[in-house]
C-alpha cells in the first residue's frame, strides 16, 4: 500500500492531527540526509522535525536548522522511552540494508505512519510507505523515493553541512590569518 500525500493528510485528520503539524522522526542522523529534512520542513514547516542518531553524528545535526530536536540513541528502550513520550506521528527510516532493527524501530517508536524501503521483508513495520528498493541509484534519488508516499515531489538534492557560529568565526580567523601569512 503507497498512499498519497491526500491520503496520509485524511488518515491525520482522522486521528484529529493537522498533517502539516506533526511530529516526524527521521532514524538515521547523517549529513549525506540534510535534504530529506529540508524537504520535510519545506512541505511541512510546523513539523516537529527529531533526528535520532548516534553519538557520532549528533554534533553534525545541533546547528541544522531543520533540525529542531537531536535524540542520542542510547538502546532500544531508552529509544522506546524518549520517541513514545514526543508522541511521534511519522517515522521514516531511510537506511538501504537488509538490517531488520532500524525498520523495527519505526514500530517500536509508537509512530502512527511508518515509512521505510521494503528490502528483505522490512516492508512488514511500514504502514505507510514501504518503497520498493531498486540497486544502483545515488542516494539523493533514494531520499526523493523515500517522500513520494507524503506528497513530496523533485527535492532539493544538494547536502548541506550547518556549523556553530564558533566553528564559522574561527574558520573566518583561520582563513584571514592563512592569507595575510600569504601577502
Amino acid at each position: 500500500y503507497h498512499p498519497n500525500g491526500s491520503a496520509l493528510q485524511a488518515a491525520g485528520a482522522r486521528f484529529g492531527q493537522p498533517w502539516h503539524q506533526c511530529r516526524v522522526l527521521s532514524l538515521h542522523g547523517r549529513s549525506d540526509l540534510t535534504p530529506l529534512f529540508a524537504a520535510l520542513k519545506k512541505i511541512f514547516p510546523q513539523a516537529r522535525l527529531i533526528v535520532a542518531a548516534s553519538a557520532s553524528n549528533r554534533d553534525i545535526l545541533l546547528y541544522n536548522p531543520d533540525v529542531d530536536e537531536v535524540i542520542v540513541y542510547e538502546g532500544l528502550l531508552a529509544f522506546i522511552r524518549q520517541t513514545r513520550r514526543r508522541k511521534i506521528d511519522l517515522a521514516i527510516d531511510p537506511f538501504i540494508s537488509y538490517a531488520l532493527m532500524p525498520a523495527f524501530l519505526t514500530l517500536a517508536s509508537g509512530a502512527r505512519y511508518r515509512i521505510g524501503f521494503d528490502i528483505s521483508s522490512r516492508g512488514i513495520f511500514f504502514n505507510a510507505g514501504a518503497i520498493p528498493f531498486a540497486a544502483g541509484k545515488h542516494m539523493t534519488e533514494y531520499m526523493s523515493e523515500l517522500v513520494k508516499p507524503l506528497g513530496i515531489q523533485g527535492i532539493d538534492i544538494a547536502p548541506s553541512i550547518h556549523l556553530d557560529p564558533a566553528e564559522i568565526s574561527q574558520a573566518k580567523n583561520d582563513f584571514v590569518s592563512h592569507v595575510s601569512h600569504e601577502l
